[in-house]
């Protein structure tokens, strides 16, 4: 009896051992399938499901393009009023939908680009989009097409990034320009500045137009800088020949709407609400919710970038 109970429970051990090998196996095998690296291809197609499953919507009048092109076409959809155009240094607000040209489905919109507020002449975006808003009319509106040599692998954030064998098309309308700076030779300093009411949107008044080469952004730059806080002129920060690169994610929103279209030796005062800067969060001596001013000079740009 022994030996039957003994030989029973040497089998159940060797099931369960067996078992759990072959569980065991199974799951490095799937783990290995979803390791291995996908072929350009596979990516493309992976991106382009992610991208299709949005659910965004489609372009308005949308014709299907038939494969990839090869240089940026424009469509001008409605002329804009007056004769007011868009400078390079200017802050504008704009309308975006951003589709795949092979299927119209939209994967990008002005709700992605912070209101749809930013520098006019600056490229911070796709080969092309700048290029096209300069000259631009108020409530101008164009359809471009891009092929997908000008936006290989570019990030639309939430989207993820684009397939690098589709073209996709842009519907652009200037809504206004928020904002030409206008030289202040003699401002207020800024440690007597003083709001009550919040600020509804970025402003600038550039000190000193400088000469010197542009700030474009991705630039990496020299400057100094002082910040108070709107409310009351109270200095939380400042910063005497710092290095800061303008890239997205690594400076508040108003700073790298604010800083491109500075030139070497410039300097320029930013207004900028809670919004584009920290929001709801405490930051060091900076409130929750607190619009903020920064008088920021620039020194030098790192050409190489």
């Amino acid at each position: 009896m022994a030996t039957r109970i003994f030989l029973v429970v040497v089998a159940v051990l060797f099931l369960i051992a067996t078992v759990g090998w072959t569980i065991v196996t199974v799951r490095e095998d799937t783990s290995s399938q979803q390791d291995a690296p996908k072929t350009s291809a596979e990516l493309n197609q992976s991106r382009l499901d992610q991208l299709n499953n949005l659910g965004l919507g489609q372009l308005n009048n949308f014709e299907p393009v038939d494969g990839d092109f090869e240089s940026i076409e424009v469509e001008n959809l409605e002329p804009g009023d007056g004769e007011l155009t868009v400078e390079p240094t200017d802050i504008i607000s704009i309308s975006v939908n951003m589709a795949l040209a092979q299927t119209g489905n939209i994967f990008l919109t002005s709700q992605d680009l912070e209101r749809g507020i930013f520098t006019a002449g600056v490229q911070r975006f796709i080969t092309g989009w700048q290029d096209q808003l300069l000259n631009m009319k108020i409530g101008q509106k164009k359809r471009i097409l891009i092929p997908s040599d000008h936006h290989a692998n570019y990030y639309t954030g939430a989207a993820g990034a684009l397939p690098d064998d589709q073209g996709i098309i842009l519907d652009l309308e200037v809504e206004g320009i928020s904002q030409r700076p206008e030289l202040n030779s003699e401002p207020t300093p800024i440690s007597e500045l003083a709001f009550s009411e919040p600020f509804e949107e970025l402003k600038i008044e550039d000190l000193v137009l400088g000469g010197g080469e542009e700030v474009q952004f991705n630039s990496d730059v020299q400057l100094s800088y002082i910040g108070v806080l709107a409310k009351n002129g109270n200095q939380f920060d400042a910063n005497v020949n710092i290095e800061l690169s303008l890239r997205e994610g690594a400076l508040i929103e108003g700073w790298l709407n604010g800083i491109p279209g500075m030139r070497v030796g410039g300097k320029r005062r930013l207004f900028i609400p809670s919004e584009l800067a920290y929001g709801s969060q405490s930051q060091g001596n900076i409130p929750a919710n607190s619009d903020l001013i920064f008088d920021v000079e620039i020194l030098a740009i790192n050409l190489d970038n």
